[in-house]
Parts: C-alpha cells; sequence; structure tokens
C-alpha cells in the first residue's frame, strides 16, 4: 500500500541477534520526539531518515520516540477499517523520499545495475490493533524523483488485525529459500493524475527480524515479472509499520541497509 507524503520535505518469531555497526554505535544518539503527522528528520549522524508519515488520518494521533536508527510508537489511535488503506507508514529510511535524503546511501541504483543491496532489521510486535510489519522499496525511470514513485516493492515480515496487500493475489513464489505470497496492484492519486504498481511479497512464515535479506533478489523477481522495469532506480529503502488500528508499542529495535 502505498504512502503519500503532503508537503514534505508508505505469530512465528525468527531470533536473531545483530550486531550494530562500530560507526553507529561509537556515540549516544539524542533521543528525538515527535507527535507532527509529517515529522521527518535526520537520524544516526545523516545515514538514515524517520518519518512519522500519518498520511491518511489527519485527525489522528501518531506519536513516535526514535534514538539512532531505532524507534517505537508511543502514542497511536488509528481506527481505519482494513479493507481500506492503512492511517499511516512510520519508518526509517536509507536513500531519498520526496526531497528528504540521507546521506552517502548508496542510492539510487538502476535497476538493471544494482550491486550489493541488503538488509538487516529487528522488530518487536504488539498484540492487539491492525497493522504490518514491511519493508518498502521506491523505483522510479529517474534518480531520486521527488514525487511519488512509478513502481514501489513491499515485503509483508508479519501482520495482524486483517489486513490484505493492495490489488490481487497473484500466487506464492519462493526466493533464496523463504515462501512468498506475492499480490500486485495499481494505485492512484486522482488528485495529481498519477499511478504507480505496487508489488507485494507476504512471508509465509510470519517474522519480526532478517538478516541479510537480499532485496536484490527480490527486486529481479519483479522485473522477471514485467512488474518493475530494468531501466527504473531504486531510490529508497524503508522499515517501518503500516498501521490500521492502533500501534502503540510497535518497535524498530534496529536497522542497517547495505549498499556498498
Amino acid at each position: 500500500m502505498a504512502k503519500v507524503i503532503r508537503g514534505l520535505p508508505a505469530l512465528l518469531a525468527l531470533a536473531i541477534t545483530f550486531s550494530i555497526p562500530p560507526a553507529e554505535a561509537a556515540a549516544a544518539a539524542p533521543v528525538m520526539t515527535s507527535c507532527d503527522n509529517f515529522y521527518n528528520a535526520a537520524v544516526s549522524d545523516g545515514r538514515y531518515r524517520i518519518q512519522n508519515n500519518v498520511w491518511n488520518d489527519v485527525g489522528g494521533t501518531q506519536c513516535l520516540r526514535a534514538t539512532g536508527a531505532r524507534f517505537e510508537l508511543t502514542r497511536s489511535n488509528h481506527r481505519k477499517p482494513v479493507n481500506g488503506p492503512p492511517a499511516s507508514y512510520a519508518s526509517l529510511y536509507k536513500g531519498c523520499h520526496y526531497r528528504a535524503c540521507s546521506a552517502a546511501s548508496g542510492l539510487p541504483q538502476r535497476v538493471d545495475r544494482m550491486q550489493r543491496v541488503r538488509t538487516d532489521w529487528n522488530s518487536s510486535n504488539v498484540t492487539s490493533g491492525a497493522y504490518n510489519t514491511s519493508l518498502d522499496l521506491w523505483f522510479d525511470p529517474r534518480p531520486n524523483f521527488a514525487s511519488i514513485n512509478a513502481g514501489e516493492i513491499m515485503v509483508w515480515l508479519n501482520h495482524r488485525g486483517g489486513p490484505q496487500p493492495a490489488g490481487s493475489r497473484m500466487g506464492q513464489v519462493r526466493i533464496d529459500g523463504t515462501a512468498y505470497d506475492l499480490w500486485k496492484g495499481v494505485l492512484r492519486d486522482s488528485s495529481r493524475n498519477i499511478s504507480w504498481v505496487v508489488v507485494t511479497y507476504v512471508r509465509k512464515t510470519q517474522v519480526t527480524a532478517v538478516a541479510q535479506l537480499d532485496l536484490r533478489n527480490i527486486t529481479r523477481d519483479a522485473t522477471r515479472r514485467n512488474y518493475i522495469k530494468n531501466g527504473w532506480y531504486l531510490n529508497s529503502v524503508q522499515a517501518g509499520f503500516e498501521v490500521w488500528q492502533g500501534g502503540k508499542g510497535l518497535r524498530t529495535n534496529s536497522f542497517h541497509v547495505y549498499t556498498r
């Protein structure tokens, strides 16, 4: 499900031990808090950005607390129906999203020339509400395009409360030994007469953490199906929570994207 930001500048647990890269562990990070729907700020010395991104619930309240490449939803009172789009997508990201870019990201990368694009992500769920834990990759024919991109790949690690991806289920696929349900849809922003393709890989076995997940291989599967084009650019890699209902307590414990 796509997240459109207006004005800025979207079970079984796998136990994995992560190490924080030395550069990120070198100094204590400042604590950042906000209840601004479109809060977006640099973290981890600019290597990542944090966004609250309440794009579909203007009257709702969502607050987050971030420390480096970690964050928690400290307040979230959404009540959106699960048969429609989510209220928000609070997330960390590397790359450029609209006009807000992280530093030295190694992005954009052209799809047919993609080098190393892997991620470690460790998160914590809550036992109420309706949400997913999802990676979001944005693609466009133009590198660092400062608007809605032409294509989006989501990877749902887990979900609860009944939401389903945009579009229709296309079948099942196995990538690097992991089974996913594959969904495809086309979303539209009628106010700007823009549409884009969204491809969603929903893990059959739900997890709260991944290590060295190869996003290049997931992208290659989408290009083989002609959903994402080889001449497009990967502009950002995002990790967070699409929330329909509730959401307080959802947390990213660590996040790292490797592009070199």
